[in-house]
């Protein structure tokens, strides 16, 4: 971002209202130098002035150089209408009979200084609210001063030369036409020039306020003027309106955003004022040429008279040439150019005033021919164009910002220059307006340059380009596509660095491999760099990037793994201390060159030591898999069948049907029951009832737990209402009947809950009535419960179907339940499980790792929890206790050593022995012979037959059970294991085949 422009002249830190000097320098700033009145506003509070829109302007009033430089405007008016009305005065009493009228001289100085207020409190009040505190406080000043000038020096100078008059006040009273006519027609050419809603928000407070005051300043200078003439003559009174019109808009032009938007809303306002005029006086002929004149002055041209002389003799005379100081100059003066000449040559500390013509859009034409004759001329041409970009004198602003935007998009002096070098149009401003009209300047005065181009020319052209272009985000950037330019150098001072170091960059910004950054040293072969190089700072960077490129040679040779850790950590450390070094030191486009460069190879040695520090890892993994205990959150994965049916299920429907959940041992059931709490609502209550922590009871006390439980999940308004499940209930007379009145209480409070008993184990219960404990009648009575409290659900969860059950008594509830199977996870939700247990695991698997695990256990949850359980603790064994240098990811052989070992056969005995006994205790008969056959591979069902001497159909009996159950299957004819890892259990199991 470009710096603040300061200029040589001598800026007080605060205006002294005691110095009269002091007065004339605001006038001067105001009135030829408005940059010089912002730099005054910027150092008296830097955060102040690039305040935005809202009430900031009210903290002006506790800044004593704020204070003093609002105070100072209206004696500024005054002063400087005096000193010029006074000589006025005096000649003319000295050629007429006139006699000066001191007292009305004062009165119209007064009379100015009252202008000058009410210009600057409507225009900071407007524009400091709306547009920010910089624009109205800048904006307001020039336009108070310029217009309490001009309206005194007309007032003091009519009344210091005619007697007293007696104004009719009637008349000024009643002449509410003119300043209406003012009003419509300012309000328009500023609602016009500014353009858009902020032009119309603007232009209502502004042009009302400025038209009536303007308005009314007309009837009174008419009147006076009528007063000392013809007391029916309106077209001097016109005329000297005018005159005070132009006088006041042709400093009031750098009130503008931008010097042409200034001039711009100048003539607007005086065209309007030609028309205002001729409307309200009747002669629309006086009133064109009231405007002519008006616009005349608004363009300066009275000051042209006197610059004129001055440039061309501001050599002999000792002067500064006009343009030095005449930053609104609209007409060239001569000798412009020969002065900007001396001012590259010699008065690099003037360098501020080239940016001065440059914003100024009728002198930037001027601007372009010494500059190119001073660098085409120069020994060192190249040395000059990258001074315009990287000199702190050059990388100043073109003109000061005022508005909060304006800071990032204002170019600077350096961009300009380069530009206009190129022959391409690099707009000053940012607004669209001032660009349209700029351009318009630019386009008419193009026939004036010398648009001839060179290879100087066309490498500014790249270098503003490069500025210009974000490379790090831009997706069709190719520096070699400037080759032709910077290729075309070598004839000038410094060519073979500008081309040696861009072709460097350029094969830089193309390496996509780490192996490729070791090949930056064969550059530095076939360049020696000059005593004088252009860019040092550039120079140094590469140098540095030389050294990285070092580091990497020595890491992709090295075959320890602690030097080439040593080598990458080396080469990032460099890499971030060079990136400091470029924002510090390396200007654009360079900067953002290297700077991508540098990002490129961060990214790529970062990628190589994440590899490197896979395999430093000392601190043991936390172990996330969950054996032998049900699981809930991120590790229960792969049921969404399953819970989204129970939803369906129990989600909508009055009445919920009771459901059992069956299959192997250790395949999730108990995990679905423990996360359906977590599934459901408030308004279904999941009550856990596991046989094995309460069925080693009575049938009286199994019942009494059940009411308890019931009463415990109730909402608590409704348990203040009901009466808590007593112990002796249900031992004095008989439980089934507690039971029930503690159901019929719980109906009647009841409206919004729903209870779903989750019994796990339920096998537990035909295990205690045939030990005596239960009585037979309790499942009949459970059935009973369900149909009639449609809120009461039963979830039972065990090996097998009721179906299956051995007793009979079973069957009564058969037809209320529904059998729901618990089986393998499919494929995705067991590498998710795999892969993915929690967020903070940080080890990988291989592809073909994920693959095995699954294709061992077929999906079968507990022995992937084991499996990846016992991975982990391999992986903390072997880095921790045995110092061991390994990756951070598990692979094939890590499986096999986990899976063939004693130790993990016995951990998943669980499983294995579930099944196991499952198979020999239920019925057909003669599962175990088949899975003893089958540990050696599939078979079919003849030669099952053959191996075990076992009839035909007792065989496929037991085949269709063992395929129920899950236990194996049939593809093609074949029998085999669902399990892989079961096959190999049977195959490790020692004992004695059943004969």
């Amino acid at each position: 971002m470009p710096t603040f422009p300061t200029y040589q002249y001598r800026i007080p830190l605060q205006l002294s209202l005691l110095n009269p000097l002091h007065y004339l320098q605001l006038a001067f700033w105001a009135y030829f130098r408005p940059s010089c009145l912002k730099q005054y506003l910027y150092q008296a509070d830097p955060s102040l002035y690039r305040a935005g829109p809202g009430s900031h302007i009210f903290q002006a009033l506790r800044s004593s150089a704020y204070n003093r430089l609002f105070l100072a405007i209206p004696g500024t008016a005054c002063l400087v209408s005096a000193l010029l009305s006074l000589p006025l005065i005096l000649a003319i009493t000295a050629l007429t009979s006139l006699k000066a009228n001191w007292l009305g001289w004062l009165q119209g100085l007064l009379a100015g200084g009252a202008i000058s207020a009410s210009f600057f409190i409507v225009f900071f009040g407007v524009l400091g609210i709306g547009v920010g505190f910089a624009r109205g406080a800048s904006a307001s000043t020039i336009v108070a001063v310029n217009s309490g000038t001009a309206g005194g020096l007309i007032l003091a100078s009519i009344l210091g030369v005619l007697p007293s008059i007696a104004l009719n006040w009637e008349i000024i009273t009643n002449a509410y036409q003119v300043p209406l006519i003012f009003g419509a027609l300012i309000w328009l050419s500023i609602a016009l020039v500014v353009g858009g809603i902020l032009g119309i928000v603007i232009a209502t407070p502004v042009g009302l306020a400025t038209s009536f005051i303007a308005g009314y300043l007309f009837v009174i200078v008419n009147s006076m003027s009528r007063a000392g003439g013809n007391p029916e003559d309106n077209t001097f009174g016109g005329l000297l309106f005018c005159v005070m019109a132009g006088l006041a808009a042709s400093g009031g032009i750098g009130a503008g955003i931008s010097l042409g938007r200034g001039i711009c809303v100048s003539l607007s306002i005086c065209i309007a004022i030609g028309v205002a005029i001729g409307r309200s006086s009747g002669d629309w002929m006086w009133g064109l040429l009231d405007g002519v004149v008006a616009i005349l002055l608004t363009l300066r041209f009275h000051l042209y008279i006197v610059e004129l002389p001055l440039s061309l003799f501001s050599s002999r005379l000792g002067v500064k040439h006009p343009a030095k100081w005449d930053a609104l100059s609209v007409i060239p003066l001569p000798g412009t150019q020969r002065c900007i000449t001396q001012t590259l040559l010699y008065k690099q500390e003037e360098i501020a005033v080239i940016g001065q013509l440059l914003s100024n859009p009728f002198q930037r034409w001027v601007v372009y021919q010494p500059v190119k004759r001073y660098l085409h001329h120069h020994t060192a041409p190249l040395h000059v164009l990258y001074q315009f970009l990287t000199e702190p004198e050059w990388d100043i602003y073109v003109f000061p910002p005022e508005t909060t935007d304006a800071w990032d998009k204002i170019s600077s002096l350096g961009e300009i220059l380069l530009s206009e070098l190129s022959g391409q149009w690099k707009s000053c401003n940012f607004r669209k307006p001032c660009c349209i009209f700029e351009h318009r300047v630019y386009s008419s005065t193009c026939i004036l340059q010398d648009r001839r181009e060179t290879p100087l020319t066309h490498f500014s052209g790249m270098l503003l380009a490069l500025s210009e272009i974000n490379i790090s985000r831009s997706t069709d950037f190719d520096l070699p596509n400037y080759r032709p330019i910077y290729s075309q150098l070598n004839s000038y001072q410094g060519g073979n660095e500008i081309e040696w170091s861009f072709e460097l960059m350029a094969d830089l910004l193309s390496y996509r491999t780490i192996d490729l950054l070791s090949g930056v040293e064969a550059h530095f072969g076939v360049f020696q760099p000059s005593n004088y190089p252009i860019r040092p700072t550039v120079l140094a960077a590469l140098q540095t990037l030389r050294e990285i490129s070092l580091e990497i040679t020595t890491f992709i040779n090295a075959t320890s793994r602690v030097n080439r850790a040593a080598a990458l950590l080396r080469a990032n450390e460099a890499l971030n201390n060079l990136s400091e070094y470029l924002v510090s030191e390396v200007a654009n486009p360079e900067q953002t060159l290297l700077q991508t460069i540098l990002n490129r190879w961060h990214r790529l040695i970062s990628e190589a030591g994440g590899k490197i520090g896979r395999t430093n890892i000392l601190k043991p993994v936390v172990n996330p898999y969950v054996v032998g205990t049900p699981v809930t959150g991120d590790l229960f994965v792969g049921r969404e069948d399953i819970m989204q049916y129970l939803e369906e299920l129990w989600g909508n429907s009055e009445h919920c049907p009771s459901v059992v959940l069956y299959g192997h041992r250790r395949m999730g059931k108990s995990s679905i029951l423990q996360n359906m709490k977590l599934r459901f609502g408030a308004s279904i209550q999941i009550i856990d009832f596991n046989m094995l922590l309460v069925g080693h009871t009575n049938t009286n006390e199994l019942l009494y737990e059940l009411a308890v439980r019931v009463y415990e999940s109730v909402l608590p308004e409704h348990q203040n209402q009901m009466q808590e499940p007593q112990y002796s209930d249900f031992f004095s007379r008989s439980p089934y009947n507690a039971l029930n009145q503690f159901f019929r209480q719980v109906n009647k409070f009841n409206q919004k809950q729903r209870f779903i008993v989750a019994i796990d184990e339920f096998e537990h219960i035909e295990i205690n009535i045939s030990r005596g404990l239960f009585s037979p009648q309790i499942l009949d009575f459970l059935r009973g419960l369900i149909q009639t409290y449609n809120w009461f659900t039963i979830a039972f969860a065990g090996l097998h179907t009721l179906q299956e059950m051995s007793q009979n008594y079973w069957s009564s509830l058969y037809r209320c339940v529904l059998s729901i199977p618990v089986s393998f996870l499919p494929d995705v939700a067991a590498q998710k499980l795999v892969t993915q247990p929690s967020p903070e695991f940080d080890v990988d698997y291989t592809p073909e790792s994920v693959h095995e695990i699954i294709t061992l256990s077929n999906g079968q949850p507990y022995l992937l929890q084991l499996i990846c359980h016992s991975l982990v603790t391999l992986f903390n064994r072997q880095i921790c206790e045995e110092r061991l240098e390994r990756e951070r990811c598990f692979f094939l052989e890590d499986i096999e050593a986990v899976v063939n070992t004693p130790e993990f056969y016995r951990e998943a005995n669980a499983y294995f022995n579930g099944v196991w006994m499952q198979a020999s205790e239920t019925q057909p008969d003669n599962q175990i012979e088949l899975l003893y056959e089958l540990r050696e591979g599939a078979m079919t069902q003849a030669q099952l037959v053959e191996k075990t001497d076992l009839e035909a159909e007792n065989i496929s009996s037991a085949l269709e059970r063992l395929i129920h159950h899950d236990v194996i299957s049939q593809q093609n004819g074949l029998y085999s294991y669902n399990v892989e890892l079961m096959r190999r259990w049977v195959c490790f199991k020692s004992y004695s085949h059943p004969k």
